[in-house]
């Protein structure tokens, strides 16, 4: 989906994941976007020899007029640990400016998608 006058916005962390949306009208470089951690069962997983499981989480996400996270929906995942440690940290963390051009209940659509590498 693209918006007028979209912006490409891409966050990296110490850890070896990006998360990049497509934003328009209530995310901008001041929105608080955190990329999630790699889940901690599945780094001792992969610690004590088991598979190391990485890949991309492919979701929509919903932002109220209020600028927060209304609703996270996950399109693909490699496994469900990693989706639920990105449904987490969106809902969370995840929040933009609110946006004054939304009605008080609307809410806007937004693709993104964030990389977990195998941390070994």
């Amino acid at each position: 989906m693209k918006f007028p006058s979209a912006l490409m916005f891409a966050i990296a962390t110490t850890f070896p994941l990006l998360a990049e949306a497509q934003v328009a009208c209530g995310l901008s470089a001041a929105s608080r976007l955190r990329a999630p951690p790699y889940p901690t069962l599945l780094m001792r997983q992969c610690l004590n020899g088991g598979e190391c499981i990485g890949g991309d989480v492919s979701f929509r996400f919903a932002i109220g007029a209020d600028g927060r996270v209304r609703e996270v929906v996950i399109l693909s995942s490699p496994h469900p640990d990693l989706s639920l440690a990105t449904e987490k940290t969106v809902m969370n963390y995840w929040y933009a400016k609110p946006c004054t051009e939304l009605k008080d209940q609307a809410t806007e659509w937004y693709s993104s998608r964030v990389s977990f590498e195998r941390p070994l």
